[in-house]
């Protein structure tokens, strides 16, 4: 069985595009093949279990400070970040790290992401959706 990875996307008010954080499942992995996308600021990792964990997200949020128009670029702009209430983003070290990076952190209620969260509701999920049905018609044609 082929196991999906997990994509960590955020969107920018500022209207640009922040890169994917791709996690695969494995103990390790050679991750040069990926490093063909659209995106050269695209990054991959991976995972016993193919989740973030807490060292990941911090690995994520130091790759946000680094882009352009975020945190170090613009000295003493404040940023908010909103984001899920999953336990890798509330760790002493994720939290430290957004304040010394002028990152104010926004946690969206438990299990209220599904109806709260933006990317979920108005991307992802008629996203989802639509692929489902595509690979449903697909198979059946097939």
């Amino acid at each position: 069985m082929k196991e999906m990875p997990t994509v960590i996307e955020c969107c920018c008010a500022a209207l640009y595009v922040l890169p994917s954080f791709v996690i695969f499942k494995g103990e390790a992995q050679y991750l040069g093949w990926h490093t063909e996308t659209s995106n050269p600021n695209t990054k991959f990792a991976y995972s016993r279990n193919g989740w973030t964990d807490d060292e990941l997200a911090l690995e994520w949020l130091d790759t946000l400070t680094s882009i352009p128009g975020i945190g170090r670029v613009v000295p003493g702009a404040t940023h908010l970040l909103i984001l899920n209430g999953h336990y890798s983003h509330i760790t002493l070290e994720f939290c430290q790290y957004a304040i010394e990076n002028n990152i104010e952190l926004l946690c969206f209620p438990s299990h209220t992401t599904h109806l709260l969260q933006p990317l979920d509701v108005d991307l992802f999920g008629p996203l989802q959706k639509y692929y489902a049905k595509a690979a449903d018609d697909h198979i059946q044609d097939t």
